[in-house]
């Protein structure tokens, strides 16, 4: 019963597979230079490097204005800040603001667009209907 194929992805290549056929091309230089090849171009991808050496901005600090690698930091920090990508992340709501009279008020108005079935329950809960036979 003849061996099945080994299809390789980074040659493009297609051979019997038998363990001493596999490690001949896995060792062969070759396959050795064409899965380099594959995951350089990935991290040229991931650099943003151009072919003129620029460094690709900071997205960090595009967004916040600040970077705490500072100098040190392999991307560019712009000399002028064009401006927040992004909105800046919201403070956290204390606790004791869920407690206060007023986030009753506020829940309901959050809650007035919702369907009935994801309201959440009155005070004295559901209503008690009489119970119907299906079928």
């Amino acid at each position: 019963m003849p061996a099945h194929k080994y299809y390789c992805d980074y040659c493009d290549k297609q051979f019997y597979d038998t363990p001493k056929s596999r490690k001949r091309h896995l060792q062969g230089i070759f396959h050795q230079r064409a899965k380099k090849q594959w995951f350089d171009s990935f991290r040229d991808q991931e650099s943003g490097s151009t072919q003129d050496g620029n460094r690709p901005p900071c997205t960090f600090f595009l967004r916040t204005g600040t970077c705490q690698y500072g100098s040190e930091c392999r991307f560019e920090h712009p000399a002028q800040n064009p401006g927040p990508l992004a909105p800046a992340p919201l403070a956290p709501v204390p606790l004791e603001a869920f407690n206060a009279p007023e986030s009753a008020a506020l829940a309901n108005f959050l809650t007035k667009d919702l369907p009935p079935s994801l309201r959440p329950p009155a005070e004295g809960g559901y209503p008690l209907v009489d119970p119907v036979e299906w079928g």
